[in-house]
C-alpha cells in the first residue's frame, strides 16, 4: 500500500496488499527485507525500524514469484513529522 515508509527505531507499521482481481483465491505471500539490520518484516507485513538506515521490503506471491511489490523503508532516529 506504500512505496516509501519512514520509521524511527523500534517504531512499527503494517503494510497491506490489495489483490487484483479482488476475488483471487491465491493470496499466499512471502515478505522479505534487503537489510534486517535497518528494518525487519514478519510474515504478516508488520515492519519494524531497527536502526538508522534504509532497507527495501518486498512482498512476493508464492504462486508466481514474478508478481511482487516493494516499499523502501527509511529508518531515522527523528523522522519528519507528517502533516
Amino acid at each position: 500500500n506504500k512505496k516509501t515508509l519512514e520509521l524511527a527505531p523500534k517504531q512499527k507499521q503494517k503494510l497491506t496488499v490489495t489483490f487484483s482481481p479482488t476475488d483471487t483465491t491465491q493470496k499466499d505471500l512471502i515478505w522479505t527485507t534487503t537489510n534486517a539490520e535497518y528494518a525487519k518484516v514478519d510474515n504478516e507485513g508488520n515492519v519494524e525500524g531497527v536502526a538508522d538506515g534504509k532497507a527495501t521490503i518486498r512482498v512476493t506471491s508464492v504462486e508466481n514469484t514474478l508478481i511482487y511489490d516493494e516499499c523502501v523503508v527509511i529508518v531515522a532516529t527523528a523522522p519528519p513529522v507528517e502533516s
